[in-house]
C-alpha cells in the first residue's frame, strides 16, 4: 500500500484532538519517516507528537476506550496508552 507525502494513512478522533498517523519524506533523497500528529480543532493546529516505536505505516486505528488507541500496522498491532492529561485542556480555568 503506498500513499502520496503528506497524506495521513490513518486518523483517529481523540475528543479535543484528531490523531494524524503520516508518512514524509525530509528531502527528496531520503525514505519517507513516520510522523504522528496531534490537530487541535480549536486552534487548527497541528503538533509533532511522539513516534511509534515502529516506523511501519498505520493501516488504521481506533479508540477503545477513552485513553486507550489501538493502532494497527501491517504485520503488528500496537495498543497505545493515552496520558490522561491530554485530555485536560480547559484544568486550570476558574
Amino acid at each position: 500500500m503506498v500513499y502520496p507525502d503528506g497524506n495521513p494513512s490513518a486518523e483517529v478522533d481523540i475528543g479535543p484532538y484528531i490523531c494524524l498517523f503520516r508518512r514524509e519524506r525530509p528531502s527528496a533523497a531520503s525514505p519517507l519517516v513516520a510522523k504522528v500528529y496531534m490537530y487541535d480543532r480549536v486552534s487548527g493546529e497541528a503538533a509533532l507528537s511522539v513516534p511509534l516505536p515502529f516506523s511501519d505505516i498505520v493501516t488504521s486505528a481506533s479508540m477503545l476506550n477513552p485513553t486507550t488507541m489501538l493502532v494497527v500496522q501491517g504485520q503488528r498491532v500496537l495498543v497505545v496508552a493515552l496520558d490522561p492529561a491530554l485530555f485536560q485542556r480547559f484544568s486550570d480555568a476558574d
